[in-house]
């Protein structure tokens, strides 16, 4: 039986039909009680002709066909698009371990297998549009924040690249913190990403900073930040973890940057990623920053003893990386 409701919801999604097919969309409208089983005839009633009961099963053939696909459609349209899985891959083929790559990093992540590293810890562009984030003293970059990307592209374009990658990064890691601060730019962006991965978001990690001022009057200086966390699931609880005998692990911190990087300015205090690899990356565990940007991820796996993954679109960027990394002595666990 097919109800009006479930008919009404099936015609927004069913494919577009032939005028016979409609016909027959029109004989299952005037049979809202079903065309399995006919009403019960009168015992005038004759019997069914055998042209009409080849009709019959045609109908009923067609109603089944043009349903299914009707709910087909309209179940993948309701429903969130699933973290892809790349079958057949070996988790232990040969991964650039202690390696910083000069490319774009979504290429890079579809190459590879999935639970193949530990821990993702990035930050990505805000897509300012090229304007001041503040006053940054040292910094010779002016407003131009970065070396190889532009930081000013349509909203959708923008928010479909953070999708993407944060889609690969939940794929090919156990956890992604994902570090991202609330600017005009950008607001809708995330508010959007918390809604689409509703399935992946664990925690929601607060950075308490130095405020700084605005250039524009009226507006607030910014003094936290977001760290998106993700994994498999939209559990709160970390089933890999390194968390202390007393499980004191707050999800608010508040960290100041004693480093000041010239040519990229746009960067993080070395204790953020050095936190989430302390309590909850394995020993010897590969960290990986797809937006690797000066190196601060890198390095502070390599001061935890772990190992590291950069992908940089930048070979400016990874210059300054590789050279920051030398002066690094690895931790020994």
């Amino acid at each position: 039986m097919i109800s009006d409701t479930s008919y009404d919801a099936f015609v927004k999604v069913r494919p577009k039909i032939s005028k016979s097919q409609e016909a027959v969309l029109a004989v299952i409208r005037s049979h809202p009680e079903g065309l399995t089983s006919s009403p019960a005839a009168s015992p005038a009633s004759p019997p069914p002709k055998p042209d009409e009961e080849k009709e019959r099963a045609m109908t009923q053939r067609a109603r089944t066909q043009t349903l299914t696909i009707g709910v087909k459609r309209f179940a993948k349209q309701s429903n969130p698009s699933p973290i892809p899985r790349r079958a057949g891959k070996n988790k232990n083929m040969n991964l650039p371990i202690n390696q910083i790559i000069n490319a774009d990093c979504l290429e890079v992540l579809k190459t590879f297998p999935d639970k193949s590293v530990d821990l993702v810890i990035t930050s990505p562009p805000y897509n300012m549009g090229n304007k001041s984030l503040g006053y940054h003293p040292n910094s010779s970059t002016g407003d131009n924040f970065y070396d190889e990307y532009e930081d000013d592209i349509p909203i959708e374009k923008y928010e479909q690249f953070l999708i993407d990658i944060i889609t690969n990064c939940i794929r090919v890691s156990k956890y992604t913190f994902w570090n991202m601060q609330s600017l005009a730019n950008n607001k809708d962006t995330i508010i959007n990403l918390q809604y689409h991965f509703r399935d992946n978001l664990k925690d929601i990690f607060i950075w308490n900073k130095h405020a700084v001022s605005q250039i524009s009057k009226g507006v607030m200086a910014k003094g936290w930040e977001y760290v998106f966390i993700f994994g498999e699931d939209s559990t709160i609880d970390f089933k890999e973890n390194n968390f202390p005998e007393n499980n004191y692990v707050p999800n608010r911190q508040t960290w100041y940057k004693s480093e000041s990087i010239p040519e990229h300015h746009a960067t993080f205090p070395m204790e953020l990623p050095r936190y989430f690899i302390q309590n909850f990356a394995r020993p010897n565990g590969i960290i990986l920053d797809p937006f690797l940007g000066s190196g601060t991820t890198a390095i502070a796996a390599k001061m935890e003893g772990r190992n590291y993954i950069g992908i940089e679109i930048s070979e400016k960027y990874c210059q300054i990386a590789r050279e920051r990394l030398k002066s690094v002595t690895p931790k020994l666990l």
